[in-house]
């Protein structure tokens, strides 16, 4: 039905208007007629945007065809409107001329006047969806160059370059009279067999406007977004940078996963059966998902801070074995007591004095009220991520950073010691204390 063409017909004798709409309705299979003897109702149907095109008498009682014409044009002023009359004279024609009527046609004996009128029907209703459908296209064209704040090119049916505006030029190193007449697959071979090179062909093949996001293959790295506008002599091409935006949906999905696994941390800790697990767990998820690669975890013993899981990498010397709980200016000891969180970006600024004098910020941690967990990172802000909000995103640290690389991160404002008598570790706080 999509074809379809649904016509008013507006006629005070109701008989006629039935008789009209019956043979309008045998001549084409395409119209469907709705018939109304009131002007005013018959306007209701046309403020409804129902109908496609009138068909009306000129003498009726209420109002006549020109007064009708007049009301219909100030609801579409461009829906077809063929005045169809019994009273015909030239006076009458030239009026509904002047008033925008589409078509005139003056009543007759005998049914070939409702295949004429049929076909003026279909006729008028053609060429109006046509000029919307312009329109629209126009339109269309309109709000494209709206955007054209992004990169252009347009090619010919040679895939020729024939417009590129300043952005495209600069995404391809070149000016842009530099491109104008090349074809897009000799200056840039690396494209051929691309996504995009794909995706002009589908356009030039099917006719249809597509939106492709890829890699490009000119800037490696860079992702771009390209809407393809296919003609019959060409293409139109707009494309902007969306790497940053691909960052980010990449990053929601990799935080996505580590809540996942994270919960999947939580139901392992459950079925722990001694707290060296839990630790051990503790210094594995850091290292596995958040990514931390120097942390520690210490716990409470006999007054002291006591580690009790070490990353990988932390060398053996990296780190305070044992820090006073009761100390003051401690980073790890108060953070044990308050049970508050706490984020350094800058331990030297801070005035700490961290296990290994690399060790620039630190993330410490309660567990419960039975241990620390403690991360440090070699860069100045290294937890920019959970620094924001002041909430634990679980985020990555920046490159290279991590809890300190000699042992738990923590960081201490007074100093280290060591038993004079061994050289062993007395007091030594973990990394950041």
């Amino acid at each position: 039905m999509g074809n379809a063409i649904r016509v008013l017909l507006v006629d005070d004798d109701d008989a006629v208007a039935e008789l009209t709409a019956t043979y309008l309705e045998r001549s084409s299979g395409d119209i469907e007629a709705i018939v109304e003897t009131c002007p005013d109702a018959a306007l209701d149907h046309v403020t409804d945007g129902g109908v496609d095109c009138v068909v009306s008498d000129y003498e009726m009682p209420e109002m006549d065809g020109l007064a009708f014409l007049a009301e219909v044009r100030e609801i579409g002023p461009a829906l077809p409107f063929i005045l169809f009359t019994g009273k015909g004279s030239e006076e009458i024609a030239s009026e509904a001329i002047s008033a925008g009527v589409t078509d005139y046609l003056q009543k007759e004996t005998g049914t070939e006047q409702y295949e004429v009128l049929a076909n003026r029907v279909e006729n008028a209703v053609a060429q109006h969806r046509a000029e919307r459908e312009a329109e629209e296209a126009d339109e269309q064209i309109r709000r494209i160059f709206e955007r054209i704040t992004d990169a252009f090119f347009a090619l010919d049916d040679e895939w020729q370059f024939t417009h590129v505006n300043e952005r495209a030029a600069d995404f391809y190193d070149r000016k842009p009279d530099e491109l104008l007449g090349k074809d897009i697959r000799e200056e840039f071979p690396n494209g051929n067999g691309s996504t995009f090179h794909d995706a002009f062909e589908r356009a030039f093949e099917t006719q249809e406007p597509t939106t492709v996001e890829a890699e490009s293959t000119y800037r490696p790295g860079c992702w771009l977004e390209v809407r393809i506008y296919p003609a019959e002599d060409g293409l139109s091409v707009y494309f902007r940078n969306v790497t940053e935006r691909k960052r980010a949906q990449q990053e929601v999905r990799d935080t996505k996963q580590k809540i996942e696994a994270l919960h999947d941390v939580a139901a392992r800790a459950v079925a722990c059966d001694s707290e060296q697990d839990i630790y051990d767990l503790a210094i594995e998820s850091a290292e596995n998902i958040l990514e931390f690669d120097l942390c520690t975890v210490d716990a409470h013993e006999d007054g002291f801070l006591v580690t009790k899981a070490v990353s990988k990498v932390v060398p053996t010397d990296g780190y305070y074995e044992k820090t006073p709980v009761g100390g003051e200016g401690n980073l790890a000891a108060r953070v044990y007591r308050e049970g508050e969180s706490s984020l350094v970006e800058d331990l030297h600024a801070a005035d700490a004095v961290p296990a290994e004098s690399e060790y620039r910020s630190a993330l410490t941690v309660p567990i419960g009220d039975f241990a620390i967990f403690q991360a440090v990172s070699k860069e100045t802000d290294g937890f920019e991520a959970f620094r924001q909000d002041g909430r634990w995103s679980g985020s990555r640290p920046r490159p290279n950073s991590g809890p300190s690389a000699t042992g738990s991160p923590r960081c201490s404002r007074t100093s280290r010691t060591r038993s004079s008598a061994t050289g062993s570790t007395a007091t030594r706080p973990s990394p950041s204390r």
